[in-house]
């Protein structure tokens, strides 16, 4: 069964420059999501559909929640003859269809920037059957839309028209490869379309729209980037405009539940939760796969296989077994049966899996870096090498050597191994618009560097040692420092041109078995959402209290997140 409590929580983070107490704001929360009569819920978004095939040891069951309208009553039905968009998401509706705007780059999306909206041209050239060249050296750019040829240059608010000469609201804008140009300028001006825009949704199309209220907020809902925040069977989706909806999940009949307590999300590949029961019931072990509206399968085993659920990728399941067996269970596998593909010992922050083959630190073989493929195990490195990231076929893992962590590449098969971070002692590194970010703890700095190691500059210098790097949006990166002696922990935001740098959450550092940190940050619209403990908070861009919007109950350490832009 499939629950959802829509909690709109957007009046209650405007109430940060008010003053309102995070548990104030939690109070009125609940408050206002217990006064939504379940008559008032739309059946869709209650859902329930259960279809169950039974087998002899091992069932598979799906449960289903249809979230959006019938088919003769969907908002995109409606504007088949239009292309919508959302402001920083990379999905788009062409033609009653839903599609990306750039396949291959999820951060090709629309933007806002001092007050104006740009838009990807190319995209809209190719949808309006308009042709557009660019020279990447001189920044000029040229369309040829409907007899007409425009002109402008990036950098430059004149657009010249054949003979007519346009002030555009903003410079044109070149972002990581793709041009960007005003929204009204290109689609009133060039392309000679109508446009309407309202809260992010942008709609152009040949002739006036009138959208209702239903519609766009339909619209919103598919289209808007979100963060889902996951933990025991609770989902949080956080959208950029600050809207919140709280999602739970009941995953078998009471009948055969001994405690819902004991299930919690292990793992997610951005498509799919993956979760575990750790009490199950007298006979069984089980295990669940929910995609990102709910949609759930249940898979239970006898006991005694000893499965140990690890992580998934694309809808497969993943199990390690104490006799060193690794197991699959494939996505259009609904019995639920078991393949052994290989011997080792996964560990899911340090795999990686593309087309049957996984690579993966061998946490059974002296952490060496291994790839499996057709049962065939190669060794590709020495030992205490920890996978960290994958990137245009390179292998990124840390090692330690000399009192520090280092970061190492090396290619899928093993080849051309080389040291990136030079004598840095790297906590953690992520990779943004083809750039490695590193905190360097024994400079206290935050630096960037190319993907071959070459071009090494520091951005920021850090107030305490550096944590964790979670996410980049524009040119702001967010990440977090710790002070072990004080038990303090930070959230900040760096402007990675500049090196500004804005602490935006502070929380004391916590150990219960484990560190207690601040974790799965994600910037969304003006919030940067996170985790600290069993809560998620959500924080303003430009600072401000943060507020607890809600609890993932048993989550600690081990809630999951993912953005879908």
């Amino acid at each position: 069964m499939f629950k959802k409590t829509i909690v709109i929580m957007s009046l209650l983070l405007g109430c940060i420059s008010g003053g309102l107490s995070a548990a104030a704001q939690t109070s009125a929360a609940q408050t206002l999501a217990a006064q939504i009569p379940a008559a008032q819920i739309p059946a869709a978004e209650e859902g329930g559909l259960i279809v169950t095939e039974t087998g002899s040891d091992n069932t598979a069951e799906e449960t289903g929640g249809t979230t959006g309208q019938a088919a003769d009553g969907r908002p995109e039905s409606e504007l088949s003859d239009a292309i919508v968009l959302s402001v920083d998401s990379s999905k788009a509706y062409v033609k009653g269809q839903m599609t990306r705007i750039d396949g291959m780059n999820s951060g090709v999306a629309p933007f806002v920037e001092k007050g104006s909206a740009l838009v990807p041209l190319r995209f809209l050239a190719d949808q309006v059957g308009a042709k557009m060249s660019f020279n990447a050296k001189t920044g000029d750019i040229t369309i040829t839309a409907g007899g007409q040829t425009a002109k402008t240059r990036i950098g430059e608010r004149v657009l010249y028209i054949n003979d007519r000469k346009i002030v555009m609201s903003a410079p044109g804008q070149a972002v990581n490869g793709t041009t960007y140009l005003p929204l009204r300028n290109a689609v009133e001006d060039l392309f000679q379309k109508k446009l309407f825009f309202k809260d992010g949704i942008i709609v152009i199309s040949d002739s006036e729209q009138n959208i209702s209220g239903d519609v766009l907020a339909s619209l919103k809902k598919s289209l808007q980037p979100k963060a889902i925040y996951a933990g025991k069977l609770m989902m949080y989706y956080m959208y950029s405009d600050g809207t919140v909806e709280k999602v739970d999940i009941d995953t078998r009949p009471s009948s055969e539940i001994r405690s819902q307590e004991m299930n919690r999300v292990e793992y997610t590949d951005g498509r799919f939760f993956y979760i575990k029961d750790f009490l199950g019931t007298v006979d069984n072990d089980y295990f669940y796969r929910t995609d990102l509206n709910g949609n759930l399968i249940t898979f239970h085993f006898p006991q005694g296989e000893q499965l140990g659920l690890v992580m998934g990728q694309d809808g497969d399941l993943y199990f390690n077994r104490p006799n060193g067996d690794i197991v699959k269970i494939g996505y259009d596998d609904d019995t639920g049966a078991r393949h052994v593909i290989g011997k080792g010992y996964l560990m899911k922050d340090n795999a990686y899996i593309k087309n049957d083959v996984i690579w993966f630190t061998d946490g059974e073989a002296n952490y060496a870096i291994y790839k499996l493929q057709n049962g065939k195990k190669t060794k590709l490195s020495k030992a205490n090498c920890f996978i960290r990231y994958v990137y245009n076929n390179w292998i990124y893992y840390g090692y330690y050597e000399n009192k520090r962590w280092t970061l190492y590449r090396m290619g899928m098969d093993g080849s051309h191994q080389k040291k990136l971070s030079g004598d840095a002692d790297v906590n953690d590194s992520m990779i943004f618009n083809n750039k490695i970010y590193y905190l360097d703890n024994r400079a206290k700095m935050l630096r960037e560097m190319n993907l071959d190691g070459s071009g090494k500059r520091a951005v920021a210098k850090l107030n305490d040692p550096g944590m964790q790097i979670f996410d980049m949006v524009g040119g702001t990166l967010y990440y977090t420092e710790e002070n072990q002696l004080k038990w303090t922990q930070s959230l900040w935001k760096v402007d990675v041109l500049t090196g500004a740098k804005k602490r935006l959450a502070t929380e004391e550092l916590d150990f219960d078995s484990g560190w207690l940190r601040i974790r799965n940050v994600k910037a969304l619209g003006d919030y940067v959402y996170y985790t600290f403990a069993d809560g998620v908070y959500a924080v303003k861009k430009n600072g401000g209290a943060p507020n607890k919007l809600g609890s993932l109950p048993n989550a600690g350490r081990d809630a999951v997140s993912i953005k879908e832009q």
